[in-house]
């Protein structure tokens, strides 16, 4: 993510810049799965991951230096399938921010992001697509100024599709970021955002290994409205192995 901006504060601000969430859904890392299993069902587990300059300072289209040059996250959560149709979840991600070399901005340290808690219900599922909805309430824990949380509650409504013809899978997932307007003393500021993921995998040794290929994006609706939106994107490719002898 890029701040257009000049600089003038001593510290970070609470805004949430991590784009790969999981749900525990089954689905890969910023995504919803729109099928729910069955009722018992339970989904939890540990997502690991770095990331090197996920916020950087731009001003005049110069980039001056990354304000949060390496990231270590963990995301713990579990998923809970209550119906045939009806998931709830919950997830928690803590952070450590180091490296930064814009002191100006910098907030480097260790952290809580938004506590989320949510639902998934499936809509349709069938052997050729799947399409559902979801819904979250972030709810915020007090990293103020470490660009992991925010003040304030956050509503994350989305829709979610399948389609998946023999050992092919392409899934994609929109969603809508609902929030107060986050303003800085920077020209940066955040308001209502829009979500978006697309995946694509294939199912290799009867669905015992599946590579991904995914994106992942948000954009301000406003900002885009008007023109100026700056678009973090994300491309990442991995694979799912099912070690355990089940799906």
């Amino acid at each position: 993510m890029l701040i257009y901006a000049a600089l003038a504060h001593a510290t970070g601000y609470s805004l949430d810049v991590e784009l790969a969430r999981t749900g525990f859904s089954g689905a890969v890392p910023g995504l919803d799965a729109p099928e729910v299993q069955k009722r018992g069902h339970v989904r939890a587990g540990v997502l690991v991951q770095y990331e090197m300059n996920p916020l950087v300072l731009e001003v005049d289209e110069v980039e001056i230096g990354p304000v949060v040059a390496n990231r270590f996250n963990i995301q713990l959560g579990a998923s809970v399938d209550v119906s045939k149709k009806l998931a709830l979840r919950a997830t928690l991600p803590l952070s450590a921010n180091w490296g930064s070399t814009v002191t100006e901005l910098q907030a480097d340290g260790f952290g809580t992001g938004d506590l989320s808690a949510g639902l998934r219900y499936e809509i349709v599922n069938d052997k050729l697509i799947g399409f559902g909805a979801h819904a979250d309430l972030l709810v915020p824990l007090n990293a103020a100024g470490m660009y992991m949380s925010e003040t304030s509650p956050r509503f994350l409504p989305g829709i979610s599709f399948a389609a998946k013809p023999g050992d092919l899978r392409v899934a994609a997932d929109l969603g809508f970021m609902l929030r107060g307007p986050v303003v800085t003393q920077q020209t940066l500021s955040a308001g209502q955002e829009l979500t978006a993921g697309v995946d694509v995998s294939y199912g290799l040794l009867n669905d015992k290994v599946r590579p991904h290929l995914f994106m992942l994006t948000r954009v301000g609706i406003e900002a885009a409205y008007a023109g100026r939106a700056s678009a973090p994107l994300e491309v990442l490719a991995g694979w799912f192995a099912d070690c355990m002898g089940h799906q």
